[in-house]
Order: C-alpha cells, then structure tokens, then sequence
C-alpha cells in the first residue's frame, strides 16, 4: 500500500519495541533502519513511536522507572557486536524465536546477560573515562537514576517508600557514598545509557538523512515507583514517607464505566512554578534530542485534573482541579517552538480547554474509529489543524472495532458504511465489511483536510485485535505486539 501524494503530510504508528529481531524486542538497529527505508520509499514524512524510556510495571512505556533514562532493552547487540564489545556466541545465547509477542522476562533475562559482557570488555579497555565524562554531562537525571538502579537491585525490587531510611531520598551525599562503595555497580547502569543515547543519536541521524521526522511521545504523569519521585519529592503530592496524598486518573468515559485509576501521585505544580518548570523543560529537552515533534499525552490534564484520593478503589470519587494552564505552557514556549507539539486533547473537551490548545495554535487530535456513533460528522470537512488517526495504541484494530461493534449491535458500522456511500468510497451496493473497513478508513483519514494523517501500521495490515497493543486501565498483557518479519512488498 503506497502513500497519497494528494496528502499534506502522512505517517505510520509503529512502536519500536515492536519491529522484528533475532533478540525478542524490537530495537534501534537495522529493523528500525529498514522501516524508516520503508517510509522514505512509501512518500511517508514521519514515524510516530511512543515513549522510549526504562519500562517498570507492566512493561509499559507510560510507566517507565525515569522520564529520563533510555530502555537498555531497544539497544542493538548487533552493534555491540560491531563495536567489539561482545562475542558472535553470546549474541547466539541472546537470541529468542519471534513469536509475535515480546516475552518481557525473558528479553530481560537474556539481554542483561548480555549487556554485563559488553560493559566487563568495555571497562577492560580502560575506556572508564568515557563513562564519568557522559555521567557529568548528564549528571542532573544520571546520578540519581544509576543510584535508584542499583538500589532497585539492591533491594529485588521493592517499591523505594519500603527502603532503609538512609535510601528513601536521593541526595548528593548518598550518590558519592554508593560510588565510593560499588563504583562498578553503578558504572553499568552509566554503560548502559551511554549505549542507548549512542545508539539513538545514531538512529535519528539515519531518519534525517531519508527525511524522515520522528514523531515521540510524553506521558503527562511519571511512575510512583519511579527515579523522577524518589530524587524530586518535593514536586509531586506526597506525605513524608513518600506515598501519595492523591493520585491521577480520569472518570468514567468511552474505555470504562468506573473511569480509570492510573495512581500517579500527582504533581505540586506550585512547587513547579517556583523555578519556571525547570524540571519539565529538562525533560523535554530530553525528548526532543531524538523527537522532532512531541505528542503531550493527557494534555487536558495540564488544563484540568482529576484527582483521586489515594486508596480508593476505582476513579470514580474525585474532583476536577485546574492545571497549571497559561504558566505553564508560556513558560514551555519560551525554550520550544509550539510548532514542535501535538495536544493529545482526547477525553472530555471544554471550552477551556479547547481555548488553551487554540491560543498557543497546537494541533489536536481526530480517531475516526470515535467519529460515526453518530451520523452527523463530515470527515472531509474537518479542520485543517488536526492530526488524524484511524485509531492508537490504545485502540482496537479497524478490524476489531469493526468486528465488535457488530458483535454488540452498535450502529457505528452502518453510520461509517452510510457515509462510505455518501461521498463515494463505496459503490451503492459495495456493502462494508471485516475485509475493506481497514483500507477504507485509511483511505477516508487521508482523504480529510487534516494536516497530518497518522496510521497504525496494524491498520495498514488490516489486522484484527490480535494485533492490538494496549487496552486501557488493563494492567498488564499488553505492549506486546509485535511483527514477525517487514514484508515491506506487501505493504
């Protein structure tokens, strides 16, 4: 399936995590460069993928262990080959068989292994130097994240509120203290990212020379076991043992009748402003060394909140407080041009929020799949300063949607297939079905006046919810798909 010159601008949604590899994880080596041909040969001008940093519970993107620090996971062995760093018999004991899932545990196991050769030839090469001039240069996030990675080792795992006294926050003292003791311990994690940006630097290199643009993505929230809460606590709600005082989610909507529980501790957004958001433009700055534009996830979140009183059940119970709003972003937009931000502005749309989005000229986003409960939306009327999706990750297939709105009697299909007739894309007796709603809603976003047209390569494929990525306020099992190989000829 080739691109639509007509088309202002188009693109695939394709995590990395989920291209092929002989090591159980899509990674930044030459799958990754292989699609990005692929783009560039198909008239695509960008690759949206979501967050790349260190994963923690259910192996998500949008929970990772830092906002900072890069997956060790996506990192090439490859290219560790190739820079001497390991053998071509370890890379044989890394590899696992492409099952068209990722087994997290297992890449883990496997690729750690693997990574703790690369550093032992690494440091024997007494290229040390390297590694303590990288830590300086990144000593804001770095410094704190190696100490929360060993102790996380230290301590198998537990959440960091159940840590000795002496480790329940970070500090400089406790830093040099843990150098001092296990400065190798440490140096590995320091590798490890050292690798990961190198890699990644690289890669974003490949996408410009092909004219590829990297579309990356920012959770609104962090992880409360994460390295952000632990060094900063003093900017986000805590008590002073470090657990929440109340945490975010949204109310009952489209994806769940009792809303959704994410249990983020939430921000202190006047702690924040005291420095002029220092710590978000440090962690923007960091997103946009390999992103060229960013998707702000949640972002009605910096305009209103729901916050949830820690221990309840479900998120039913909270109440709606105002974000930061104009400070912020004026702040924001004193360092990042606006055009470099997509406002993820799905949810509950006000006019607050719709003004907000509006007045600094963010484009917002369409799903098609949520456009035809009823009839009255005109697809290739829409705005111009929007991106459209047939869906995300956090939707079905078109297959699957498709499939289940039939399954449950919704009038979503027959709206779509109304409209289909309507303008043209189906003949009048061309009935829609499993078998033509992918390429059919592909075809309808890029035919819609929006500015970007932004597809999921599972749509491309016309998968059904086999293929699906992530189900919201599911825990675990999901992030998990992937492609068993790049038949781009068939794309």
């Amino acid at each position: 399936m080739t691109n639509n010159p007509n088309h202002r601008a188009q693109g695939i949604l394709l995590h990395i995590t989920a291209l092929p590899s002989e090591y159980g994880i899509g990674d930044l080596g030459a799958s990754a460069r292989a699609f990005i041909d692929y783009l560039a040969a198909s008239g695509y001008q960008s690759w949206q993928i979501l967050p790349l940093n260190f994963p923690g519970y259910g192996d998500s993107p949008y929970n990772p262990l830092s906002s900072f620090a890069g997956s060790p996971f996506l990192i090439d062995p490859d290219q560790l080959l190739t820079d001497g760093l390991v053998t071509t018999k370890e890379l044989d004991k890394a590899r696992l068989v492409n099952t068209g899932k990722v087994e997290f545990r297992k890449v883990y196991t496997k690729k750690l292994k693997l990574l703790r050769n690369a550093y032992i030839k690494f440091r024997s090469r007494e290229k040390t130097s390297i590694l303590t001039d990288f830590l300086e240069q990144e000593r804001y996030w770095l410094k704190p994240f190696i100490c929360f990675s060993y102790l996380k080792e230290v301590y198998k795992n537990q959440p960091w509120q159940k840590w000795k006294p002496r480790h329940l926050f970070y500090s400089d003292t406790l830093f040099q203290s843990l150098y001092n003791e296990v400065p190798d311990c440490l140096l590995f994690h320091v590798f490890l990212q050292y690798c990961f940006e190198h890699q990644l630097r690289q890669l974003k290199s490949y996408a410009e020379s092909k004219n590829i643009r990297i579309i990356g993505d920012l959770p609104l929230y962090v992880a409360l076991d994460s390295c952000d809460v632990w060094s900063h606590p003093e900017l986000f709600e805590l008590d002073d043992k470090g657990f929440p005082l109340r945490v975010a989610g949204v109310p009952p909507d489209a994806f769940s009748q009792t809303g959704q529980l994410w249990g983020n501790p939430l921000y202190n957004w006047d702690k924040m402003q005291q420095d002029g958001f220092d710590w978000w433009k440090r962690r923007l700055s960091k997103a946009f060394a390999f992103a060229d534009v960013i998707r702000l996830d949640h972002f009605i979140g910096l305009v209103n909140y729901w916050a949830v009183p820690a221990g309840y059940p479900d998120a039913m119970q909270g109440e709606w407080l105002p974000g930061p709003q104009h400070l912020f972003f004026d702040s924001i937009l004193r360092v990042f041009p606006p055009e470099r931000f997509i406002a993820e502005d799905l949810g509950i749309l006000t006019d607050e929020v719709n003004s907000l989005r509006d007045s600094y000229g963010f484009p917002g986003m369409i799903i098609l799949q949520f456009c035809f409960q009823h009839e009255h939306n005109d697809v290739l009327s829409f705005p111009e300063n929007k991106i459209i999706y047939t869906g995300t990750h956090d939707n079905q297939t078109c297959v699957g949607w498709y499939l289940s709105n039939r399954m449950a009697g919704k009038q979503d299909n027959q709206h779509l297939e109304s409209y289909l007739h309507r303008i043209g894309f189906l003949a009048d007796s061309e009935p829609l079905t499993e078998h033509n709603v992918a390429p059919l809603l592909t075809r309808l976003a890029q035919a819609s006046p929006c500015r970007l047209c932004i597809i999921p390569i599972q749509d491309i494929l016309a998968l059904d919810d086999q293929a699906r990525f992530n189900i919201p306020g599911t825990a675990l099992g999901n992030w998990r798909w992937r492609l068993l190989s790049l038949p781009l000829s068939e794309f």
